[in-house]
């Protein structure tokens, strides 16, 4: 993630953020979804000042705010009913572990654009859905590409007033226009220094929106106008899905295990065929068709018991062939479960070079002979988009 902007992060603009952007008739929305949905346990993300978190402090939810701008957290917690929040420093990440199972997740202003990178947007949506009950929302916001608005952001140098008599000089320049990102540069002259603040937000569409929150897990139910904005923005109310499903594809030595550790380590459960086996002193391959098939019988009757109980969970196999992949899709379709497929498209050399260094040191380091993982990759199935909701690395 990279770090905050120093509009958020410097004390002296962080302590005059509310007075700038005073008027926070916005919030008003997120308020009428938090009633709408019954959400008792809220988590605002990317929280800043805290203007949100301690409304509906005063109202009675259990609020979680978390910002990776400490400075900005100071402010919030300085606010009446600062005390029935949880505050916490950092981005999504640090609600690993924390067995929230919060009703509601939100992101206000430009919080959802300020991940510019793929990898980020990713790695906040699992964070969320980890975070989420089954059946939870996901409410943020975010400017419609397509209206070009920061086409009328450019503030001229301009002399402000603050409540303690102080003059301030403001000003706010875009700076780059390379779609989808936009990079703009605000600037505070304050007590003879000048501060300057560089921001880049990344303009999504509907469609590129829809596909990532369905890729993680997520159901879209709505997309609404912003009442503050009508026309400019999209206001996303999505829901997590019942459990969260990850089919780790790709062939041996492609890194799937790496990969399925990351979503492990973010709170779902992970289901291998090679813990198994190595827990059951199992370690030449290929597997005799019957172990093969007990060892998958254990590990379906799990999947399918966590599921019911409202868990995510990555299955760390190889999905080498579509008919093995539409056979998991058939198994959880009466849960309403539609799994995501995380592919490794790891090229041929690097994956007979990653076996070939094997050297049987633990459940993830199998040894293959040269023929039989040579023998994998030429025989694995790539997959495709018409299968159902793909990621590939």
């Amino acid at each position: 993630m990279r770090p905050p902007d120093p509009v958020f992060a410097d004390p002296r603009l962080a302590a005059m953020y509310d007075f700038f952007d005073a008027d926070r008739s916005d919030l008003d929305a997120y308020a009428a979804i938090v009633e709408e949905d019954g959400a008792d346990l809220v988590v605002d993300v990317g929280c800043g000042t805290g203007c949100l978190a301690v409304l509906l402090a005063e109202r009675g939810r259990s609020v979680v705010g978390l910002d990776p701008a400490r400075a900005s957290l100071d402010v919030a917690r300085a606010k009446p009913y600062a005390d029935r929040v949880t505050w916490l420093h950092g981005d999504a990440t640090v609600l690993a572990g924390r067995g929230l199972a919060a009703d509601l997740a939100v992101m206000t202003g430009n919080v959802a654009q300020v991940f510019v990178s793929d990898d980020d947007w990713s790695t906040t949506l699992t964070a969320l859905h980890a975070a989420l009950r089954p059946g939870g929302f996901f409410v943020f916001e975010t400017r419609r590409p397509e209206v070009r608005d920061w086409e009328t952001w450019d503030v001229p140098p301009t002399d402000v007033r603050l409540p303690d008599g102080r003059v301030v000089g403001v000003s706010r320049t875009v700076t780059e226009v390379a779609l989808p990102l936009i990079t703009f540069v605000s600037t505070t002259a304050l007590d003879g220094e000048v501060v300057p603040s560089e921001s880049t937000l990344r303009f999504r569409s509907r469609d590129e929106l829809e596909d990532s929150l369905l890729a993680h897990g997520f159901t879209v139910e709505d997309v609404r106008e912003a009442p503050d904005r009508p026309g400019k923005e999209m206001v996303f109310v999505a829901r997590r899905a019942l459990s969260r499903v990850v089919l780790m594809c790709g062939p041996a030595g492609s890194g799937k295990s790496t990969y399925a550790r990351r979503l492990e380590r973010a709170g779902m459960v992970r289901l291998s065929f090679d813990a198994v086996m190595w827990e059951r002193g199992i370690t030449e391959v290929p597997l005799p068709p019957d172990l093969r098939a007990d060892i998958e019988a254990g590990l379906r009757a799990r999947l399918l018991e966590l599921v019911a109980a409202g868990r995510d969970v990555v299955l760390d196999f190889s999905f080498w062939s579509r008919a093995m992949r539409d056979d998991y899709r058939a198994l959880l379709a009466p849960y309403g479960v539609v799994p995501e497929t995380v592919y490794l498209a790891t090229d041929r050399d690097t994956v007979l070079q990653r076996i070939a260094a094997r050297r049987g040191a633990d459940a993830d380091d199998h040894v293959l002979t040269p023929e039989l993982a040579a023998e994998y990759f030429d025989h694995f199935e790539p997959p495709s988009v018409d299968e159902g909701p793909l990621t590939v690395v």
